[in-house]
């Protein structure tokens, strides 16, 4: 499996440990299902628009925060209106709130400390509190 346009700008990764045991993923990947798979990373959060990159090298996991030398998917995270409401980074949510100020001041604030927020409501909540 690869990617459409190969690009170094990859800011995020899933392991392969952290999607086998997606109902459909082993099987789609051992047929060598390209549709069926990329179903999958999408769901996941791949923007497939800009591709993703299949690299082995050592590596955390997402899940259980384990060191693991294998396979993972590197890519750009889905920036879309319905991610952004049940899964975006917090990095990524600050970054598309469409306010630089407000932009500024998030990004002071998380230092990456953040984490997932659930929603785009929730920076926008954060937000109004100052």
């Amino acid at each position: 499996m690869s990617n459409k346009f190969p690009t170094s700008e990859y800011d995020q990764y899933l392991s392969f440990v952290d999607v086998e045991n997606v109902v459909g993923f082993q099987e789609a990947w051992k047929a060598q299902d390209k549709e069926k798979v990329e179903s999958i990373l999408f769901s996941l959060g791949v923007d497939l628009e800009n591709g993703y990159e299949v690299e082995v090298n050592t590596h955390r996991t997402r899940i259980s925060q384990q060191i693991e030398y294998g396979p993972r998917f590197s890519f750009s995270e889905r920036k879309d209106k319905i991610w952004q409401q049940t899964g975006m980074s917090i990095e990524d949510q600050i970054a598309n709130c469409g306010d630089i100020s407000l932009q500024i001041m998030l990004k002071g604030m998380s230092k990456r400390g953040f984490g997932k927020c659930d929603t785009v409501k929730s920076v926008e909540q954060l937000a109004s509190e100052f």
